[in-house]
């Protein structure tokens, strides 16, 4: 379905995700021949405001999240080495 009009098929038992199935088909060059005409629903002024949404929604994770280094060393440390005699 997704090479006919780009519709990605989902399963109940499916654990790969949308994001996942699209960058394996683009990868493979499997494009779809047309779009979905579902996506003519949607106006490109909606689009900009939706895309704009998204925009100031990842710079506010972005600006509220902790530097790399510090979360490695927050969550993710290797536990101290005992002493060694």
């Amino acid at each position: 379905m997704f090479r006919e009009c780009g519709k990605l098929v989902r399963y109940e038992w499916e654990t790969f995700l949308d994001p996942s199935w699209l960058s394996m088909y683009a990868g493979f060059e499997m494009l779809p021949a047309r779009h979905d005409p579902r996506a003519d629903f949607y106006t490109g002024d909606g689009l900009q405001i939706a895309m704009d949404r998204m925009r100031a929604d990842v710079r506010t994770a972005l600006n509220s999240a902790i530097p790399h280094a510090e979360f490695i060393a927050e969550h993710c440390a290797a536990p101290p080495k005992p002493a060694s005699r």
